[in-house]
């Protein structure tokens, strides 16, 4: 499969450690036919850093819609994640 994908990272971050952001990964099928080439998701995911001990975690829920999509392939998607930040000890 050849296949481009481009990936745009967007964020802003309000006080108190929240944040909005925008994180869609577009891709091109290049052996596809032209009304399935491509696959282009639109939406945000909001989160909160908090802090944990000397370290912090980051959570994270978003929400996509695909106004350009294969046919057959997922309508939407909805997304969370959760990164744990650990200080580097000396």
């Amino acid at each position: 499969m050849k296949q481009t994908s481009l990936e745009v990272l967007v964020s802003y971050t309000f006080a108190e450690g929240w944040y909005v952001q925008t994180d869609p990964v577009i891709t091109r099928g290049w052996l596809a036919s032209p009304r399935d080439a491509w696959a282009i998701p639109v939406g945000l995911d909001a989160g909160k850093v908090f802090q944990l001990g000397s370290g912090s975690i980051s959570v994270q829920i978003g929400a996509y819609d695909f106004v350009e999509r294969p046919r057959g392939g997922a309508e939407y998607v909805i997304r969370g994640q959760v990164q744990f930040q650990f200080p580097r000890s000396r």
